[in-house]
């Protein structure tokens, strides 16, 4: 048998395992489920599936005694008892980089002018 004769069929066995056709040699498909019972099958058995680990959170790694628990809503939160009744403010849009300044300016010459007008400033 030559190398071209032995090649055809391990070809023809490829193209049907990927088109799902046939199974390797423990009955297992290319979709990832057994032709003969519900898990994959290994040399070693039945292999159960693996949970995908969890993402970690912002306390696993704190100790979990000193983790507060979901009972009482924080103080941020908008049905925290402190913060019934309480608006939101309403976003501001960007301010000139000289308002501030200018604010300061007038307020000084308001006084001044009221000052002047009784008298205390000549």
């Amino acid at each position: 048998m030559t190398i071209k004769q032995e090649r055809t069929p391990d070809e023809q066995f490829a193209s049907d395992y990927l088109a799902g056709k046939a199974c390797d040699s423990m009955g297992n498909k290319i979709d990832g489920t057994n032709s003969r019972c519900s898990t994959l099958t290994s040399l070693l058995g039945p292999m159960e599936p693996v949970p995908p680990p969890r993402p970690a959170g912002c306390a696993d790694h704190m100790d979990e005694r000193l983790v507060g628990g979901t009972g009482m809503p924080s103080a941020d939160d908008d049905s925290h008892p402190l913060n019934a009744g309480r608006t939101v403010p309403k976003p501001q849009g960007p301010q000139h980089p000289n308002l501030q300044r200018n604010r300061l300016l007038v307020t000084t010459v308001e006084v001044y002018l009221q000052g002047l007008r009784q008298g205390f400033v000549r």
